[in-house]
């Protein structure tokens, strides 16, 4: 009899690991939100990422070619065009146009490169807002006044760029203001993933960044950097930094100090464009794909919804198996 009212209370308890497990694996197949409220499908590789190219307020560089003040061949085409193959669609903010709520909506991703107009301080908080509530944002800001336009933008952020120039003593492309940068120069995470060396042109860092940020990209420490015009050693100083969730948000930021290493330029003259220089592409990708998660382009499931999964399944192998020992001796 007491075998049987055994048996019955731990068939309970397995059936409630049963269904414990059950829903941790249903759970770990669906993706955290984009900050609509929609929760997808791991298995939707088909999703439409949509990219909103910021070209309303006179970008160092675009790719339209038609908004910028540089020239319009050396823009960010190539870039464009690489990410459309990885699967996002881009949409272009049109020069006079004012960054409000209604342009930012359904939009997964807003970059900013090197805008020279600065934003308003509504525009600065829409961007701010509709970041913290799920968007990712790529900021590019660059050496000495070509930041000035996205200095307060950033500074919303919690990162202030440094309005001078890195120059690599050791470690660049026969002129110290175009540093290489290497994995010792590289946090290993998701930026990194299959980057070997970086090649800058012309960049600048932060002095200050936000808390809880990741330092992903960093100069040497030993000396062998300096900045152009104050002439004092740039050692350790951040040039990408990435951060996500910060104060409960749900948003991203990957924010970086540099805008050349991925135009359509060669400026040094070896016929590689800047985008192709070692693994800048690669960088590219990286940091989209990152932006992007948790959509669709990385794969796998989040790791919460694994680990209980995982855990849940271990509980149960434990369960029958002093299950089946307490059955043997009954």
């Amino acid at each position: 009899m007491s075998s049987f009212f055994i048996s019955r209370k731990f068939g309970k308890i397995l059936a409630f690991f049963i269904v414990i497990t059950f829903f941790g694996i249903f759970f770990s197949t669906l993706q955290i939100s984009n900050g609509s409220g929609m929760y997808l499908d791991d298995s939707s590789m088909e999703l439409e990422l949509r990219v909103l190219f910021d070209e309303s307020h006179i970008p160092g560089y675009g790719y339209t070619g038609l908004n910028t003040c540089l020239d319009n061949s050396t823009g960010y085409e190539l870039f464009v065009s690489s990410m459309v193959t990885q699967g996002f669609i881009f949409d272009v903010v049109n020069d006079g146009s004012v960054i409000n709520e209604s342009i930012l909506t359904n939009h997964d991703i807003f970059i900013i490169c090197s805008s020279q107009t600065p934003y308003s301080v509504d525009e600065i908080n829409t961007i701010y807002n509709w970041t913290s509530s799920g968007g990712s944002l790529l900021l590019m800001g660059d050496h000495t006044l070509w930041s000035a336009g996205v200095a307060s933008l950033a500074n919303k952020f919690g990162y202030t760029f440094i309005p001078d120039m890195i120059q690599d003593f050791d470690d660049h492309m026969g002129t110290p203001f175009w540093p290489v940068f290497d994995r010792s120069n590289l946090l290993n995470e998701e930026f990194s993933f299959n980057v070997q060396q970086l090649a800058m042109y012309g960049t600048s860092g932060f002095a200050t960044v936000a808390p809880g940020s990741d330092r992903v990209l960093f100069t040497d420490n030993d000396n062998t950097t300096k900045w152009t015009n104050s002439l004092e050693y740039a050692n350790n100083v951040p040039i990408i930094c990435k951060n996500s969730y910060w104060n409960n948000s749900a948003g991203k930021i990957a924010i970086l100090g540099e805008t050349n290493l991925w135009t359509n330029e060669d400026p040094d003259n070896n016929g590689i464009l800047n985008y192709n220089e070692y693994d800048n592409s690669q960088l590219a990708i990286n940091i989209m794909n990152w932006l992007a998660t948790p959509y669709t382009i990385s794969g796998g499931l989040p790791l919460e919804g694994a680990y209980l999964s995982f855990f849940m399944i271990f509980c149960l192998f434990i369960f029958i198996e002093r299950f089946s020992k307490i059955s043997r001796k009954k």
